[in-house]
């Protein structure tokens, strides 16, 4: 299936044909997880994690297909030893080879590799990293950038359904996108059944009332106010009383 963000590239239009049709090629959850190693990075363990959920498959074989299409490598052992130890177990093998300690991670993982290269290199030996090729990389900057553009897009026709009190719609419009995402923001929310009822009669709280803190905020400058609280209410993924009270007084 397209990718979702492949949907939106007319409203990118910074976006280049080749990137269009790369695009095409991948699902979301797929281009996601290219863009997770935009900086490289270890494959997640194929054992039920929330990536291999979203890929319906395991994280190893999507890997070694976007190495087989180009847009990944495997990483350097330099790659692999900031992905896999800390800082504190770095600091530890620089020890136990008496080299200097201080400094940043990446000085000592340097180190590490300049005096040992085969030590460090069987160090990692059984981590799988990757890191994006500059044809991988080229197509995640172009998959992030599609969904920043979608992601704007649907918090700007949100506010223009709340400005003209039409509240249901601004909600559904936050919920449409937030379902369409291969990580929805909310542990355990359940999008396509927002707004809800109680999300509604938040929102029209936030209309009817004014917080006593308030009581005394002039009238061109209460509408902003509440039209910004409507918002931050209806963006939020775990709706409660408490924003009402709090976010509508800052």
């Amino acid at each position: 299936m397209p990718s979702k963000a492949s949907q939106s590239l007319e409203i990118a239009p910074n976006v280049s044909t080749e990137a269009t049709i790369n695009i095409v090629r991948w699902s979301d959850s797929q281009l996601k997880f290219l863009a997770s190693f935009s900086r490289g990075g270890e494959c997640p363990k194929d054992d039920g994690s929330y990536w291999t959920k979203v890929l319906r498959q395991s994280p190893s074989r999507v890997a070694q297909r976007m190495m087989g299409a180009g847009l990944l490598e495997s990483a350097s052992t330099a790659a692999k030893l900031d992905s896999a130890f800390k800082a504190t177990e770095i600091k530890v093998m620089l020890r136990e080879r008496e080299l200097v300690v201080s400094g940043r991670k990446a000085d000592g993982i340097a180190r590490l590799v300049a005096a040992d290269a085969a030590g460090m290199e069987d160090k990692v030996a059984q981590i799988s990293a990757y890191v994006c090729t500059e044809t991988g990389r080229a197509l995640a900057e172009d998959y992030v950038n599609c969904e920043a553009e979608r992601r704007r897009c649907a918090r700007a026709r949100s506010l223009e359904f709340l400005c003209a009190g039409k509240l249901r719609q601004a909600g559904a419009i936050v919920a449409e996108y937030e379902a369409s995402q291969v990580f929805p923001r909310g542990l355990g929310v359940d999008w396509n059944q927002r707004p809800s009822p109680e999300d509604i009669r938040k929102l029209e709280r936030i209309l009817g009332e004014r917080p006593a803190i308030l009581k005394n905020v002039a009238s061109d400058e209460w509408e902003p106010l509440q039209r910004s609280a409507r918002h931050e209410l209806i963006l939020s993924a775990r709706a409660k009383s408490r924003v009402v009270r709090s976010r509508a007084i800052r």
